[in-house]
């Protein structure tokens, strides 16, 4: 990354262009989630392969620990393994590129070739617009297919999850003599295609970039985590949104059918009592009609 002097007009407007595109990828991935976990308030409709992964309370206090053992692993052997690490991406970005795109494709097919499509553009060019999209794919896929079961468990995954933040950003140094995260995070791997196309070394897509205007070659960094984590939360509210939807909607339906049906059981009974008066009139007349027992000796 290059290092230069940055005017605060260039740092406010990259700044501000970074949130934009986060909050999109955010909702995007959150409305996504809500279509793709719909079982939670309507029937199941995706098969046993595609529901959701139900994030546990377990899950949530462990992934700090997990994550800092990757973080780890990767900042000290990240140098012999790095092209192994760029095939994995390269595969892993494929399928979650494919599982992204695949509303707007309406085809598996068609929504793997845009997924390798997008892979190849990072391997043949190294551009920060393609580890953009690779890495918003990445988080609309994470936001969907993990599903946080409720707030409780979404409150102890971000809070776990902050203390590992702050640890390795501002911590770590003091452990290791440098700063993990932002080693890790920013460590150029060597691309494996170098030889037959592409450049030399790849920034991983595991961040979002955005260039600063008035220092070419500089970079506002955005790590995928902070957007796909808060996300999680963001797709529950979502969800919570929707059923409450679906449950006023449910409401106004069953309120509804029971004035429909007060209204037909009042109708049925007014017809019955206006056929009870009908014989009674038609038993009174009859009476009326017919000459008493009495009255005919009588005249005889």
């Amino acid at each position: 990354m290059a290092t230069c002097a940055v005017d605060v007009l260039s740092q406010v407007t990259s700044d501000a262009v970074m949130i934009a595109f986060a909050t999109v990828v955010t909702v995007v991935g959150a409305k996504r989630a809500v279509a793709f976990q719909s079982s939670t308030t309507t029937p199941p409709t995706t098969s046993e392969e595609q529901k959701p992964e139900s994030m546990t309370m377990a899950s949530a206090l462990s992934l700090p620990v997990t994550a800092s053992a990757f973080l780890v692993v990767m900042y000290v052997l990240f140098a012999k393994v790095q092209g192994v690490v760029v095939i994995c991406c390269a595969v892993i970005m494929t399928l979650t590129s494919a599982f992204a795109l695949a509303p707007v494709a309406r085809s598996e097919v068609v929504a793997g070739v845009l997924g390798a499509a997008l892979v190849g553009s990072w391997l043949c060019t190294g551009s920060w617009l393609a580890i953009d999209a690779l890495g918003a794919c990445t988080c609309v896929a994470s936001i969907s297919a993990i599903r946080v079961p409720n707030l409780k468990v979404g409150a102890a995954c971000l809070c776990s999850l902050f203390f590992y933040d702050v640890f390795w950003v501002f911590c770590s140094s003091y452990f290791f003599g440098d700063n993990v995260m932002v080693a890790v995070a920013n460590a150029p791997a060597k691309n494996p295609t170098r030889k037959a196309f592409g450049p030399e070394f790849l920034q991983l897509p595991i961040k979002f970039l955005l260039p600063v205007p008035s220092c070419p070659g500089a970079y506002r960094v955005l790590g995928l985590g902070d957007v796909a984590v808060p996300g999680l939360l963001v797709a529950l509210a979502f969800r919570f949104d929707a059923f409450l939807l679906h449950y006023d909607d449910d409401k106004e339906k069953k309120e509804e059918e029971s004035s429909d049906n007060n209204k037909l059981r009042l109708l049925r009974k007014s017809d019955e009592n206006n056929d009870d008066d009908d014989d009674d009139d038609s038993l009174a007349r009859h009476r009326r009609r017919r000459p008493s027992a009495g009255a005919g000796a009588g005249a005889g």
